[in-house]
């Protein structure tokens, strides 16, 4: 908008130009054609308290007259077109300027929207929907984490505890063959001594 003021203003400075340029024109012709006209009543005979001039230097004056108040009608006429073309251009690009001002708006209003599964979002919207989402699966990271530590830390418990009840098997295991062998041994001691005592 602020082109279009300092457009304007350019545009106005210089209607105005032209028309004070239009009025020193038209008051040189004037002063030609007044000069054109002391000159003529000086060199004229004078009849009591009349003045005597030649038809063919007044209708020169004429003429003359004539010439300049043409070219001046030229000069109004030249700058009312002007006039009214700078008016034209200034009435289009006022109108090309809202319509660019329009599409700005427009732009400004799309770019604040973010199109998310198909749906147009306010970017606020979308970054709090986007953060909340990293929060959760922060959240759930930490969570599954923690349970992740402490399954670990019951696994090791486990295993030790089965280490433990492994030894106290392979203890128990090799005890109890240590005494089934010492029951054969004994057992075969006692048969051998029965069959000593079957042979006597």
């Amino acid at each position: 908008m602020n082109r279009t003021l300092k457009f304007q203003r350019v545009l106005l400075i210089t209607l105005v130009l032209q028309f004070v340029i239009a009025l020193f024109a038209i008051k040189a012709w004037s002063q030609t054609l007044d000069e054109k006209y002391n000159s003529l009543i000086d060199k004229s005979e004078t009849y009591d308290k009349y003045k005597v001039i030649s038809k063919t230097k007044l209708d020169g004056l004429w003429s003359d007259l004539q010439l300049e108040l043409a070219a001046s009608q030229r000069s109004i006429s030249e700058l009312r077109q002007s006039i009214a073309q700078a008016k034209n251009a200034n009435d289009s690009l006022i109108a090309s300027i809202n319509t660019v001002s329009r599409k700005l708006n427009e732009s400004q209003a799309s770019n604040g929207l973010i199109a998310f599964l198909g749906i147009d979002i306010e970017h606020g919207v979308y970054h709090s929907i986007v953060w909340s989402i990293v929060g959760i699966l922060l959240g759930g990271l930490v969570y599954f984490g923690a349970r992740f530590k402490i399954s670990g830390r019951v696994v090791d418990q486990l295993i030790l505890e089965k280490e433990a009840l492994s030894s106290e098997f392979e203890d128990h295991k090799f005890n109890s063959h240590q005494r089934m062998l010492k029951t054969k041994r004994e057992l075969q001691t006692a048969l051998n001594k029965l069959e000593e005592l079957k042979v006597h």
